[in-house]
Order: structure tokens, then C-alpha cells, then sequence
């Protein structure tokens, strides 16, 4: 990888500049963690037995955002990215993708979800998630996709360690007090427009990061 060009949240900042810039700090990570690997590294199952790759990680976080910003407050009917059902582990299967298809279709995703919050008046705004069948707020959302990335952010660490040896970043993200955040990007080529949330298939809890959260 190269030097670490993330930055992170203000120290001293508002919730919502708070929760946006670590969204965007976490989203960056992802992209560090595949800078710089091939088509066939970033598709390698590097951490056997488990069969999850960098990019079948980059592809599930794609439904990630469509399910949590696009299907709960713009369009509730919206089709997953990977699948023509609601098959929430298809996208974990990354054997015949590509490092543009993947990453097309993500930074297409995380640019809507921007849109979403940037024009949204308030955290509190509400929108509706069809897999529940209940209202959630902004404030929600974003801190669910967030606790997303951090998750699959460690899985990330694993599975990049597994393909040639690299590890972590830096001890401390810089601070981003007043600055935007610059995401890290893979190389890939001219993006396409091509958006729920399940668990690894390959770090299973009893239940889908999808179903409501326990009480």
C-alpha cells in the first residue's frame, strides 16, 4: 500500500461531522486495504478454511449502502446489486468479478449515500426499512452502516495480511478538523452507475446483521 492518505474525524466535532467523516474514514480504509493487488489477489480466499476475499468484501459493502440509504429513504423496491432475489451472501461470491466491476458499483453506491445524508435537514430524519418493516432515522442508519465497516474493516486486516504481508496503517488517523475527507482509492477504471446487510458467511452470528438489533 501506499503512504495513508485517510483522514480522520474532528476531535471536537458536531454528531453529524463526527459520523460522516468516520463513515468516510472507514469507507477509505476499505479501498487502502485492496490498493495496489491484481484481479486474482484481490479475489484469493487468503485466510483458509474461510472463502472470503477482498473483493466479495468490497461487493457486500455495495448492498450494504443500497440497503441502508437508498432502499430506506429514497426507493423502498430498490433490487440488491448482486442478486435478482433477497439473497443477502451472493455477493461474497467474487470468483468471476472484477476489481472495476466491484469497485464500480461501490463508489457508485457510497456517492448516493452521501446525497442522501448531505440533503437530509437532520439526523432525525426517518426513512423506512423494508427488511424490518419499521421507520429508522438517519442518526440510526449511519451508525449501523458505520458498526458495517468496522466490522468487515478487521476481516479486511486478515484477508490483506493473507495476500502478500502487509499490515496496518498508521497507530493514529490525522485529525480532520475542518478539512474534507480524502478516501483512499484502488486504481480501477472509469466507474459504472450500477446498492442488505448480512454477516460473513465466514464469521457467523446466529442472526443477519440485517434483522433488527436485540432489545
Amino acid at each position: 500500500m501506499s503512504s495513508d492518505q485517510r483522514i480522520g474525524p474532528p476531535n471536537a466535532g458536531s454528531e453529524r461531522e463526527t459520523l460522516r467523516t468516520f463513515l468516510d474514514f472507514h469507507r477509505a480504509t476499505l479501498a487502502m486495504k485492496c490498493e495496489g493487488l491484481t484481479d486474482e489477489e484481490l479475489r484469493r480466499a487468503s485466510m483458509p478454511p474461510s472463502t472470503l476475499s477482498l473483493l466479495g468484501l468490497v461487493r457486500h459493502m455495495a448492498e450494504v449502502e443500497r440497503a441502508w440509504f437508498r432502499r430506506a429513504f429514497e426507493d423502498h423496491d430498490a433490487p440488491m446489486v448482486w442478486s435478482d432475489k433477497i439473497d443477502f451472501q451472493a455477493a461474497y461470491d467474487a470468483s468471476d468479478s472484477t476489481r472495476a466491476e466491484a469497485f464500480a458499483a461501490w463508489e457508485a453506491e457510497v456517492e448516493t449515500s452521501r446525497r442522501i445524508e448531505r440533503e437530509a435537514d437532520s439526523l432525525d430524519l426517518l426513512g423506512y426499512q423494508p427488511r424490518w418493516e419499521e421507520e429508522v432515522s438517519l442518526r440510526m442508519v449511519m451508525v449501523h452502516v458505520l458498526l458495517e465497516y468496522g466490522r468487515h474493516n478487521g476481516h479486511a486486516d486478515f484477508l490483506r495480511e493473507g495476500v502478500d504481508g502487509t499490515v496496518g496503517a498508521t497507530s493514529r488517523p490525522p485529525s480532520g478538523a475542518g478539512r474534507p475527507v480524502r478516501p483512499a482509492r484502488c486504481p480501477r477504471s472509469s466507474p459504472q452507475d450500477t446498492d442488505l446487510v448480512a454477516t460473513s458467511p465466514h464469521a457467523r452470528s446466529p442472526r443477519h446483521a440485517g434483522d433488527r438489533p436485540p432489545q
